[in-house]
């Protein structure tokens, strides 16, 4: 499947970026003259407006090109949300979405960085190294930042992954007592279709973890609570019939893309 491009800097998009959410009603009218109205729950559309500008000839160039292959609204490509996190169940590690270590122990219900009791503590019982690692369906070679809040009483070592296409990137960090957000760029010369995101923990470590997040971007955004929806939208269509741009000078482009897709 096509993904929109990423832009040179890594991001999807730029600001202004503006999100409208469309719901359709379905509206029956009787004999008698009067009506029945109901939420049709599959009619439910998201629209993003995304707003570029200072864009260089190529990405131009890429942004045109893309627009071609699709064929203006009738083709449909993925899309990674910049408003929202890419990973599900960001906070409920004993979701099917997370692929754990079978030794890897999990107690949910601990104390959080905001005041509440959504952290869950990890601790390695193997005598081996135990990881878990969520998989989205997005280009492995994007850029991406994966980041989690941690602290560890005994200061364990745990190691941030991600792989795809047989290839991995790893980060170290140690975390202390204190909450702290640690955050890894990640940047694969992988042509999957998937990449898979989460960290692993050496034999003996205890480690409380809450808040995964990843965005297509290279540094974190501010932390988005996910469930069971995440920013991965796979049947996207331009919600336009012509691409236009504004050319202030060479290398010096604006436009505007109108996107739809189903909101959930």
């Amino acid at each position: 499947m096509a993904f929109f491009p990423q832009l040179s800097t890594g991001a999807i998009s730029q600001f202004p970026l503006q999100r409208r959410q469309l719901f359709r009603v379905i509206a029956n009218r009787l004999s008698d003259g009067s009506e029945i109205r109901s939420l049709d729950p599959y009619g439910a559309r998201l629209g993003l407006a995304l707003g570029f500008d200072g864009l260089s000839d190529a990405e131009m160039e890429t942004l045109e090109e893309f627009f071609i292959e699709q064929e203006g609204r009738r083709g449909s490509f993925g899309f990674l949300d910049p408003g929202l996190n890419l990973l599900r169940w960001s906070e409920d590690f004993e979701r099917s979405v997370w692929t754990a270590g079978p030794l890897l122990s999990q107690t949910t219900g601990q104390a959080d960085p905001w005041g509440g009791q959504r952290g869950t503590a990890f601790v390695n019982t193997a005598i081996a190294p135990q990881a878990i690692v969520q998989a989205i369906d997005a280009p492995g070679s994007y850029t991406y930042c994966f980041s989690i809040w941690m602290r560890s009483p005994t200061s364990s070592l745990v190691t941030l992954l991600a792989s795809s296409g047989g290839y991995t990137q790893t980060e170290e960090c140690r975390p202390t007592a204190a909450w702290k957000r640690f955050h890894m760029r990640v940047s694969l010369p992988s042509s999957a279709s998937s990449i898979g995101f989460g960290w692993e923990m050496g034999a003996g470590a205890a480690v409380e973890a809450v808040g995964a997040q990843v965005d297509a971007q290279p540094s974190p955004a501010a932390y988005r609570r996910s469930t069971s929806r995440h920013g991965v939208h796979t049947s996207v269509r331009f919600a336009m019939d012509s691409l236009a741009r504004t050319t202030h000078g060479p290398n010096d482009h604006s436009t505007t893309v109108s996107l739809i897709t189903r909101a959930f």
